[in-house]
Parts: C-alpha cells; structure tokens; sequence
C-alpha cells in the first residue's frame, strides 16, 4: 500500500496527461472538417457528329472529412464529368458528376450544380495542301519546288470554323534542305486573317514534302565586245566603238562560265554613217546562260577626215 501512495501527486499528474492525450487524439479523428478543391472537367459521351466548342475547364468540389482521411486524397487524380449523350447544338445546362474515391470516407458536394456546355455539328472538308517557305537555301542550292504525299488532307471541326478555313498549309524551312530528302511536316488550316484556326484539325496532321533543289548556278563577269559591220560615209572614219557597260554578269553553270571571256553584241551596221551615235542592241549570250543585262549601250564615234594640203601658205 506504501508503495501504491507513494509519489501519488506525480502518478496523478501523469495520468491526466494522458487522459488530454487521448481526448486530443480522439479529436483529431473523429471530427469533421472541410476542404474545397478545383477539379478538372471532361466531357463523355459525346455523339460522334458534335463537338465540343465551350465548356468549363473545372468545378468546384467541396470534402468533409476527418483530417486523416482529407490527407490522403490526392487532389490531381479528381475527375468531375458531364455527360453529353442528350446534348443538342447549342447551349445545353448540364450537371456535372464527380468521380468519388473509393477509398476515402467522405462527404462530396459539387459546388456548381450545372454548367454551360455549347455544341456544334461536325463537319468536315478536303483541302489541297500548300507548301510555303521560310530562310534561305543554302548557298550551293537553289529551290525550284516541292511535292507533297498526301496532296489533300481531311480539315474537321465545328462548323462556323470550317467555313472559314481559306487555305491549309506546311511550311518548308529552306535553310534545312538538302537534295534527295523528304520532311515530315506539320499541317495548319489558316482562316481569313492568314492565321491557324482553333478547333481545327486535320487527317493526317503532317505530310510528307519532297523539296525539288538544283545547283546555284556560279556568276561570272565577262567583258563585252561590240561587233559592226560597214563603213563610213566618203571623207569620214571611224574613231571609237565602246560598250556601256563594258563588262555584264553571267549566270550558268559553271562548267560553261569557265570557258567564257568575253561577249559580244548583235552586229551594228555602220554603212555610211557620218555623226556619232549611240546604239541599244542586245548581247549574244550561250545557250543555257542568262544575264541580267541583255541590252548594252554602243556608243560609235566618227570625225570627218581633214583635206590633203590644205592650209594659208603664200604662193
């Protein structure tokens, strides 16, 4: 009995506190508390001719629970749904259903009771696909065009979208090409301002485009040389024949470019002249060469030829 009353106030003190110890961890899961959360919204059901072209990305859910059990709810893996099996093209209010967790003893309560879910008919339309361009080709290559496999694609979407597709389109970045080589690329329905549209798709979502290249042909500088033919009229010669200009820019390959000096002009006829005068005539240039200077000015200069003996000598 001595040993049993012995320390007694201590043995009580250490007896209440583990009374307010129990009570408090009683309290902590039994009571009730409250957690709202922003859940995801997704879309079910939905008729295979319709889509989709407004909806709420989220609801509001609100949990009672325990503290324990509010613990273990991992918010991302809650899914609210509505089902669009009776919905019509339009506005349609429909209420959203949330996907409760199994394993967690609580109360749901989805705080937006119904929501706006706008609809639209299905359509779809088949489009030629277009090739645009961006950069420069590399320097040793030129871009003459580009083949597209498949040549069309399918463009869907809500109606009032489709209608407004203009063009569809891939674009071919120049500065990647290289010869014999096909790009897989990405299809983009453009509307009236030129930019893609929203909501729309199409089937396939990439072609694949074969760009058709070819050497860059080399330039070359070349002198040019006048050609005439005749002569001037009686007591008249002939003083000067030049080009303006005097040297042009040729483009070819440059297999033929190497063996070019020179050019020359069509033929002047110079039968009988007695001024100066300037000709515009064309230059002769190889077949499969070009310059961006096909005409040359030819500037032809003629003095009268002085008299024999002629002069104030005295007799």
């Amino acid at each position: 009995m001595r040993r049993l009353i012995a320390n007694w106030p201590l043995k009580a003190a250490s007896l209440f506190v583990a009374v307010l110890l129990w009570f408090h961890v009683q309290d902590q899961t039994t009571s009730v508390e409250r957690e709202t959360y922003s859940v995801p919204l997704t879309a079910v059901n939905l008729g295979p001719d319709l889509v989709v072209t407004a909806m709420p990305k989220s609801v509001r859910v609100t949990c009672e629970a325990t503290r324990p059990a509010l613990e273990s709810i991992d918010p991302t893996r809650l899914i609210a749904e509505v089902d669009l099996s009776n919905v019509q093209p339009g506005r349609n209010q429909v209420v959203p259903q949330l996907r409760q967790p199994l394993n967690v003893r609580a109360k749901w309560e989805v705080r937006d009771p119904v929501v706006t879910v706008e609809v639209e008919r299905l359509q779809t339309s088949t489009k030629r696909v277009e090739i645009d361009t961006s950069g420069s080709p590399p320097a040793d290559l030129i871009y003459l065009s580009a083949t597209v496999d498949p040549e069309t694609v399918t463009v869907s979407g809500p109606v009032s979208k489709v209608r407004e597709v203009r063009r569809v389109r891939a674009v071919l970045n120049l500065s990647r090409v290289r010869p014999a080589t096909s790009y897989q690329l990405k299809v983009e329905a453009l509307g009236p301002d030129g930019k893609p549209l929203s909501m729309v798709g199409t089937e396939p979502s990439e072609v694949s485009v074969r760009p058709a290249l070819a050497p860059a042909l080399a330039p070359r500088i070349v002198s040019v040389t006048p050609r005439w033919s005749g002569t001037p009229a009686f007591g008249y010669r002939l003083v000067a024949v030049t080009a303006d200009p005097s040297q042009v820019a040729l483009t070819g390959k440059s297999q033929v470019l190497s063996g070019i000096a020179s050019v020359e002009t069509e033929p002047i006829d110079l039968d009988g002249i007695s001024a100066s005068r300037v000709y515009t005539v064309r230059i002769r240039v190889p077949e499969g060469v070009t310059t961006t200077s096909p005409t040359v000015q030819v500037r032809v200069r003629v003095e009268r030829i002085p008299e024999a003996g002629g002069g104030d000598g005295a007799p």
